[in-house]
């Protein structure tokens, strides 16, 4: 695939690293995946407070990492911290850096796969790790096609995770 952008998956939030005068939205990014990136994976992108809440999402071999919370420390200070804003629940993460630029507060960073036993995550965990079917066409009704790329294993510890449960 060719990338465009700055080869981010899901960019949320950030405002250039400038000066705002008022609160920055908070989004939400449920049930996304973010696969072989050139860059982030899932990324706040400098947010002047927290960016989003991140939910159900999954992660697979970004090249820069494929959780990455930096925050700026204030809407009047672009100086960037890492994130401790950000709200992450129930995220499943595979091959390269799992969390980075993250202090979260431990209310906020609960149930995710870098929170279990990391150690026992391996590619026997998923049905599949061929991207190739990202690029598969779409059913005569539109439907996303049905695929088995890092779709989690009936037996696998980490059903729970990730954007396909």
């Amino acid at each position: 695939m060719n990338a465009g952008g700055d080869s981010n998956g899901f960019k949320i939030g950030g405002f250039g690293k400038k000066v705002i005068n008022y609160d920055p939205p908070v989004h939400t990014v449920k049930n996304c995946l973010a696969a072989n990136n050139g860059a982030h994976g899932f990324y706040s992108n400098h947010q002047p407070g927290q960016s989003a809440t991140w939910t159900h999402n999954t992660s697979y071999n970004n090249k820069k990492g494929n959780f990455t919370m930096v925050e700026c420390a204030s809407i009047s200070n672009t100086t960037d911290i890492p994130g401790t804003r950000e709200i992450l629940h129930y995220n499943l993460s595979y091959k390269n850096n799992v969390l980075d630029e993250a202090n979260l507060p431990s209310e906020n960073n609960t149930d995710n796969y870098w929170n279990e036993d990391t150690e026992n995550i391996s590619a026997d965990n998923f049905q599949s790790l061929d991207a190739s079917q990202l690029t598969k066409d779409r059913g005569p009704d539109g439907a996303l096609p049905d695929i088995t790329f890092m779709k989690l294993t009936n037996n696998s510890k980490f059903n729970m995770l990730g954007c396909f449960n």
